[in-house]
């Protein structure tokens, strides 16, 4: 079966939603975010429909909302399709719509404000299906959307490093959560401490670590030794200040391979959690408080026997 990649995309903006000065200043209490649709064909024909969002104070961040695929072999010619509605401000709510035109699919963006839907104007351009990478996402162009309030915070991503408004650690309290990109992956494949430990069953190490300091690599090799042993324990590594991301990768898969390795390279985590120096480790109990640092070079019976103290 050929590969089958969309083909026409198409953007939805409001034509008369809110007023914009000539010099594109907001109303006041208002807020602009652009939008655009994103779709990506699988290999299997199916189309996934997102919206792609950008608030100036927010950042960027993908919403697809439910009632989002579209099978191309059966979906029927010249009939639009929509997803589910998803709320991104005040009585504000936009969903994603398509169709197909033989091997076209025609893309769109809805939007409803104060429960009125707004006119739609839509562009579109076609792709040879044939020609298609399958599972690569394609953008649609940018368009502008004026609010009158400002968008849902809690529908963007964190930014990356410690969380908002973390205290500072302090033993026998819960560990301060942060968020981080992997060391091994690209800037917007992050991970965060609080989500790690949901899916583990045991107690949590967490190392700060750089290539050019001593006793790294025995102490890399320690931990995956002890997360071979105990599959219940979670090791994540935290490479900071490095300044060759390579050297830090090549180190990792070497002596490291049974952590999770992130990287804070600017050290925003680093000193929210005090370290002197590295490699420092952070003993945290099943249940997410902080109990004790393991500073330099340790041996693995040390290392043990403060993870048994508070299991």
């Amino acid at each position: 079966m050929r590969v089958l990649l969309l083909a026409v995309v198409g953007i939805a903006v409001l034509a008369t939603m809110l007023p914009r000065t000539d010099a594109g200043a907001q109303t006041t209490g208002s807020s602009v975010v652009e939008v655009n649709a994103v779709v990506r064909v699988q290999a299997d024909g199916v189309a996934e429909l997102c919206l792609d969002l950008r608030d100036p104070a927010l950042g960027e961040t993908r919403l697809c909302p439910q009632r989002r695929f579209l099978n191309l072999h059966n979906a029927p010619e010249g009939q639009w399709r929509r997803s589910r509605s998803v709320f991104i401000g005040p009585e504000m709510s936009l969903w994603v719509r398509a169709q197909r035109n033989g091997d076209l699919l025609d893309l769109g963006v809805g939007a409803m404000l104060d429960g009125e839907s707004r006119g739609l104007r839509r562009s579109s351009w076609t792709w040879n299906w044939a020609d298609a990478v399958p599972d690569r996402w394609v953008r649609t162009s940018v368009v502008e959307i004026e609010l009158p309030g400002p968008t849902h915070p809690e529908l963007w991503d964190p930014p990356p490093g410690i969380e908002l408004n973390a205290r500072r650690l302090q033993i026998d309290e819960q560990a301060p959560n942060f968020r981080l990109p992997l060391l091994d992956g690209s800037s917007d494949d992050m991970r965060s401490l609080q989500a790690e430990r949901s899916r583990a069953d045991g107690a949590t190490l967490v190392v700060f670590w750089s290539s050019w300091a001593p006793y790294v690599t025995d102490t890399l090799g320690v931990l995956t030794g002890l997360t071979s042993v105990d599959p219940d324990l979670l090791a994540i590594g935290v490479n900071v200040y490095d300044a060759s991301t390579n050297t830090a990768r090549r180190m990792a898969s070497a002596y490291g391979s049974g952590l999770l390795h992130l990287v804070d390279r600017e050290g925003v985590v680093a000193e929210h959690y005090r370290i002197d120096g590295v490699p420092e480790i952070f003993v945290i109990d099943d249940d997410g408080v902080w109990r004790e640092v393991i500073r330099g070079a340790a041996p693995v019976t040390e290392i043990r026997a403060a993870i048994d103290r508070f299991r």
